[in-house]
């Protein structure tokens, strides 16, 4: 058996990745480590009070989302796992999984015009589709520096990189993707040496 997939569906806040990653889970069943699900799992068993604990819960939650990793990994499991990496401070820890498990990278990278992830950002906070714990609201203007700064761009990682435009969510063709994911997952079933 081959070396298993990971597909990292990463990118900037409010572009996306969410969506993308349940759907190429639901597609084809595969576990989806995610975020927001830790965190606001977190939030809700530890509660929420200022910016300063909502950072807090934010570097656990990035503990976590390598631990789970690092577990799947070990169980050759493909899987997708989904956050807002930034190269810088997150690719060491790809390394060191890899020194562990070698792993077979498949980078879905999510990115629209910064004028439509800032719309995004503070338009799904104000509909309330955002777990107060976020502090959203509090932390908006550093996230948007971020964003235009271009924080959050594709991990130098290895693998393969599948760069998807999620600035009219509506109109995207999700067959080009669903097919590299299909392709890659079937090298997961070839023999060792095939």
């Amino acid at each position: 058996m081959s070396s298993p997939l990971l597909i990292i569906v990463t990118g900037p806040p409010a572009s996306g990745k969410s969506s993308i990653a349940r759907r190429i889970a639901g597609r084809f069943g595969l576990p989806n480590v995610n975020k927001d699900g830790i965190k606001e799992t977190l939030f809700d068993s530890l509660g929420w009070r200022n910016r300063r604990q909502s950072a807090r819960v934010n570097q656990a939650t990035r503990s976590l989302l390598f631990h789970f990793a690092d577990v799947l990994l070990a169980a050759g499991r493909p899987f997708v796992l989904e956050s807002n990496f930034r190269p810088r401070r997150d690719e060491p820890a790809f390394h060191r999984l890899a020194e562990r498990y070698p792993f077979r990278p498949l980078q879905v990278h999510c990115d629209a015009p910064a004028e439509y992830l800032v719309r995004r950002f503070y338009g799904r906070w104000q509909a309330g589709r955002r777990h107060p714990g976020h502090a959203d609201n509090l932390t908006a203007s550093d996230i948007m520096q971020d964003i235009r700064s271009g924080q959050f761009g594709v991990l130098d990682i290895g693998g393969t990189v599948y760069r998807l435009d999620t600035g009219d969510f509506e109109s995207i063709d999700f067959a080009p993707l669903y097919e590299a994911v299909r392709v890659a997952l079937a090298e997961d079933e070839r023999p060792s040496g095939a």
